[in-house]
């Protein structure tokens, strides 16, 4: 596989999923377990369903508004998420043996639009229904 970023410049993605996935690579979104882990967070755990954890990972794949969100998809496009190993799943998914091109379009803007979901929570606006 080439380099990450060549890869990510690659998709067939609007600019803003391209920064975002760039940044779900280096390990660069806020979610709680890195804040915690720079200490501008005193917990890790996932607020909205008490998981051990919010990771990027953890907002993106595991969390159950991900998983419903994630079945929603498959069941109205057809499209589902590959299985990725723990480390390093982000870069992983970038792979043509995971995916194809046009899936992991697919995969990566939906994945941007579970981060927005989770902001938009954690911020206090309503979001948008799963």
């Amino acid at each position: 596989m080439e380099r990450p970023w060549k890869s990510i410049w690659k998709l067939d993605v609007p600019p803003k999923v391209k920064v975002f996935w760039w940044r779900v690579i280096h390990d660069y979104l806020p979610a709680r377990q890195v804040l915690h882990r720079r200490h501008i967070e005193p917990t890790v755990h996932c607020e909205l369903w008490g998981a051990d954890e919010e990771s990027v990972r953890h907002v993106l794949i595991e969390c159950i508004v991900a998983r419903i969100f994630w079945e929603q998809a498959k069941k109205i496009t057809g499209t589902k998420l590959p299985v990725l190993h723990l480390q390093p799943w982000a870069i992983n998914l970038l792979c043509d043996t995971v995916s194809s091109r046009k899936d992991r379009s697919v995969i990566i803007c939906r994945m941007w639009t579970l981060w927005s979901l989770r902001n938009w929570r954690r911020h206090g606006e309503a979001g948008i229904p799963i």
